[in-house]
């Protein structure tokens, strides 16, 4: 993956004309349909993320603004649902595929992009991204990315990312420049089956995953599979469980979150919308 790191100005007339046409498009899209300008917080950025949706729509182009919470360091229902929040505003505000989130960073710390890469990855399995930073340092995107509270991060070279850059294009006041990372290599989790289990795996692009039907009791396959994870990732394992409405009411993300917390690895536990219809802002 690589992402580009391109200079411009910090007047508004100037930076969303270099937004719209400097940032990567996504596949199959001739323009970006709308912008979506999300502010760090802080004066200044909630200013110069004003300044841009008024530009933007100065130029014809539709944008909308919100605004990530100021958030205790170790606020991660904080995060979490900031994260939902923004994203299903975008999606109530019609954002689509070829929509562009422009992140207006306050200081352009790895924090800030670590939010704006998630909140990328989240309507529709991703939109583009470019994050605007008033730093002359930059901190490299394709690095691993954490959020203030250190729970929720992002990591270009994971090979599950399939090479998704986190940020299509960085925006300040530096040279040009590109960053660029080799993936990791990918090695999923292969367990030996047994009786109960039924190999079904499929691929994604080329990397093979390897799905089990599990045909057993309930909690037997509970533990068979806190154990997996237990035996590939060491007591060191911290797991972030988050399900859909629908799992979350059935009760299996909390069934597995106990059986690791058992076995000596607690964790955290988060539940959210979820179904074709949340992606439909008429819904």
């Amino acid at each position: 993956p690589s992402v580009p790191y391109l200079q411009v100005a910090p007047e508004a007339a100037e930076l969303v004309p270099a937004l719209l046409s400097k940032t990567p498009l996504p596949k199959g899209a001739s323009e970006f349909t709308s912008l979506h300008v999300v502010s760090a917080g802080g004066r200044e950025a909630t200013a110069r993320a004003q300044a841009v949706a008024r530009s933007s729509e100065a130029l014809g182009r539709s944008s909308s603004l919100y605004s990530w919470p100021e958030l205790g360091s170790g606020d991660v229902d904080g995060e979490y649902e900031a994260f939902f929040q923004i994203t299903s505003d975008m999606i109530l505000n019609g954002a689509d595929r070829a929509s562009l989130l422009v992140f207006v960073a306050a200081e352009g710390s790895e924090a800030e992009m670590a939010v704006a890469a998630i909140l990328g990855m989240l309507p529709f399995r991703g939109v583009q991204v470019a994050f605007v930073t008033p730093s002359r340092e930059c901190v490299d995107p394709l690095g691993r990315l954490s959020t203030r509270s250190g729970l929720f991060e992002y990591s270009a070279e994971q090979p599950e990312r399939m090479g998704r850059c986190p940020l299509a294009a960085i925006f300040g006041p530096s040279p040009d420049r590109v960053f660029q990372r080799q993936l990791g290599e990918w090695r999923p989790l292969k367990p030996v089956p047994v009786a109960e289990e039924k190999p079904a795996p499929f691929k994604i692009g080329a990397m093979e995953l390897p799905m089990v039907t599990y045909e057993g009791r309930f909690d037997a396959g509970v533990h068979r599979l806190a154990e997996l994870l237990r035996g590939r990732y060491g007591e060191g394992l911290f797991p972030v469980v988050a399900v859909g409405e629908t799992g979350d009411a059935l009760g299996y993300g909390r069934e597995i979150l106990k059986a690791l917390a058992e076995g000596g690895c607690p964790g955290f536990y988060f539940a959210h919308a979820s179904g074709e219809s949340f992606k439909r802002p008429d819904a």
